[in-house]
């Protein structure tokens, strides 16, 4: 300790829910960072705006979905709760507006009887407000899937199940004939299925159609249409396809539908009551298995249900905003290996923090102080695509905020000697950034500062050190600052690409109290 550099190794991730000076060692707070494969510390790719035609829409985007059409051309649909339009991949200037004639979107006055939890609330009116404004089930939002080259789509304000042809991409979509009203969600099975869910207004009723055929909705012994309702107080919230079936996941609790055959088709059995979701899109589907937001705690799916441990816990929960749950929302980021969750904080509408969970190796989560409303890994790349109301932007590309600034920071915990018994004197600083020409980074001073957070104790005033601009001639910087607890903040101050190895600092002791 005598003058020799103490190399800073602090594990990937952040852990907010640790006090400070309880979080050692470790990454406290950030924002926009990760980690790769190595332990490097790596700014978050930067968004740019992608070029896609005005919409004549009053409310923003809630729902994107991708697909092919038989001719191998991708396509993508923007759904807000008052439109919903088309775009082929390769036409990025021509944009349809597909909207169902007549389309009901705007929310009701009541939620009524059956929208919650028994008992969860006063009676006849949503379970999460207690003043008699329901709101947990009034904001519309679509539901998508692909019936071969056809979009299927569900509006949970109209009720409707439509279907829309790519072939014919100037017509509207259109009730699909036969088929049941009152849906919220739709969703294909592997067994060519077309399956809606809440439907004729019963938020437990699953229905699906014959085999092959759209519209024939009819149970008899000649086909393979059928339905039931689920055996719970809740309320179906989302779906989502399983290697082994299909998840339901209602507001309390988790099922698991699965192909049975003839006569019964299929099947569903209770994997979990300890939790539901908090939105119609608060999971997402990863190589691993279904990642899902529950009202305390996030939960992995894959053989069975398991909480997922969150280092960030403080910063969603009791702050989430559960009020507004189809603004609540989950993606996957495929080229990192991440998935994002959305969500307003509180008194907020939209989305505005993101927490980032790496699936892939050792997790870790990181967090994003951005605004967003709908999010989606299109078909056709790696790269993720999100709405900010009726804007869309292609994530991971650049360094900046579609030509603005970013706060781009990371801040660890307190650092001390002997449990802070001793003063901890630093004279130096030896930056360790990854510079070589593979990750795309310049040469020269390095392109962040770093500052310091001085404190004789835990709750004693603090002092400030910094921001230091790092020196890149010497290999060191020479500091002079004497503490009994130090934390460290990290703030980029070049939007490029870079990344944070060893960080260095030359400690001696400074003497007891």
């Amino acid at each position: 300790m005598s003058g020799e550099p103490l190399p800073l190794v602090l594990p990937p991730g952040l852990n907010r829910d640790l006090s400070r000076y309880t979080a050692k060692q470790v990454w406290w707070d950030g924002n926009l960072v990760r980690w790769n494969e190595q332990g490097v510390m790596l700014p978050i790719g930067g968004w740019q705006k992608a070029v896609v035609p005005p919409m004549a829409a009053t409310q923003p985007i809630r729902k994107m979905f991708s697909w092919r059409d038989n001719s191998f051309q991708a396509w993508v649909v923007f759904g807000t709760a008052d439109k919903l339009y088309a775009m082929k991949l390769l036409e990025a200037d021509t944009l349809y507006d597909i909207t169902p004639v007549d389309l009901v979107w705007e929310p009701s006055d009541t939620a009524g009887f059956g929208s919650s939890a028994f008992g969860a609330g006063p009676f006849g009116i949503d379970s999460q407000n207690d003043v008699g404004s329901p709101t947990k089930f009034t904001d519309a939002i679509w539901s998508f899937d692909n019936w071969g080259e056809d979009l299927v789509a569900v509006h949970s304000g109209d009720g409707r199940l439509f279907v829309w042809n790519p072939g014919t991409p100037t017509t509207v979509a259109a009730p699909v004939a036969n088929a049941p009203i009152g849906n919220r969600i739709v969703i294909v099975t592997n067994e060519r299925h077309c399956m809606v869910l809440g439907g004729y207004g019963n938020p437990r009723k699953v229905k699906w159609s014959s085999r092959e055929n759209l519209t024939d909705w009819t149970a008899s012994p000649t086909n393979s249409a059928g339905g039931w309702e689920l055996d719970t107080p809740g309320v179906i919230f989302g779906v989502c396809h399983v290697p082994n079936g299909i998840l339901v996941m209602t507001d309390i609790d988790i099922y698991l539908v699965e192909y049975e055959g003839p006569p019964n088709y299929y099947g569903r059995r209770l994997m979990s009551d300890e939790t539901g979701i908090v939105g119609p899109n608060a999971y997402a589907a990863t190589p691993n298995g279904v990642l899902l937001l529950g009202p305390t705690a996030f939960w992995g799916f894959s053989n069975g249900l398991a909480k997922v441990e969150c280092t960030l816990s403080s910063q969603i929960f009791g702050k989430m905003n559960t009020l507004r749950p189809n603004n609540i929302f989950m993606g996957v980021n495929e080229v990192n290996r991440e998935v994002w969750t959305f969500f307003p904080g509180a008194e907020q509408i939209d989305a505005n923090i993101a927490l980032i969970y790496s699936y892939d190796g050792k997790p870790w989560w990181s967090k994003a102080v951005i605004s967003r409303t709908a999010w989606l890994n299109p078909l056709w790349a790696e790269k993720p695509y999100a709405a900010a109301g009726l804007d869309i932007y292609q994530h991971e590309t650049g360094w900046t905020a579609d030509g603005d600034g970013r706060n781009v920071y990371a801040e660890t915990g307190v650092l001390e000697l002997n449990n802070g018994e001793s003063n901890i004197r630093i004279d130096r600083v030896y930056p360790d950034t990854v510079t070589d020409n593979a990750c795309g980074c310049l040469f020269g001073t390095p392109p962040y500062s770093l500052t310091f957070r001085l404190r004789q104790a835990p709750q004693a005033e603090e002092r400030v050190k910094g921001p230091i601009t790092l020196n890149s001639t010497k290999g060191y910087t020479v500091v002079r600052m004497r503490a009994r607890q130090i934390a460290m903040r990290l703030q980029e101050t070049l939007p490029q690409s870079w990344g944070l190895g060893t960080l260095r600092v030359r400690v001696k002791p400074g003497g007891k109290r």
